[in-house]
């Protein structure tokens, strides 16, 4: 398990549990999560090394590793899938002004995060 000493964010020392979650759908197992009183990030503490990760999973009924949209709470989970996905679209064009430049590296910017974002879509899916 990774534990962190201080705040994966900015550094600090000032970090304490603020509530335990429970994996009700695999695992059963707990894991705090700590907020820094410095800047306020909330992290969960005590998560699984990256070579353990996987295990947590591997159920078929993991709702991002199906695309079916049958049932209320598939049907649910894919409508939000598709807001929150144009909503960091929208976030990154506003950031990086994307729809007022029009330079080759703003487009291959774009590309790459097109990319990236249906790499994770894969990823996801299990494929």
């Amino acid at each position: 398990m990774v534990h962190h000493e201080q705040c994966p964010l900015c550094s600090s020392g000032m970090i304490a549990d603020q509530i335990i979650c429970i994996d009700h759908y695999i695992s059963g197992e707990t894991f705090p999560i700590a907020r820094c009183s410095s800047c306020g990030f909330l992290f969960t503490q005590d998560y699984p090394e990256v070579t353990e990760i996987e295990r947590y999973y591997e159920s078929s009924d993991y709702i991002s590793h199906s695309d079916t949209s049958e049932g209320l709470i598939n049907k649910a989970y894919h409508i939000i899938r598709q807001v929150m996905l144009r909503r960091k679209r929208k976030i990154i064009i506003k950031l990086t002004n994307l729809r007022k430049r029009h330079s080759s590296r703003c487009r291959m910017r774009y590309r790459t995060f097109c990319l990236f974002n249906e790499r994770i879509r894969m990823v996801c899916k299990g494929n």
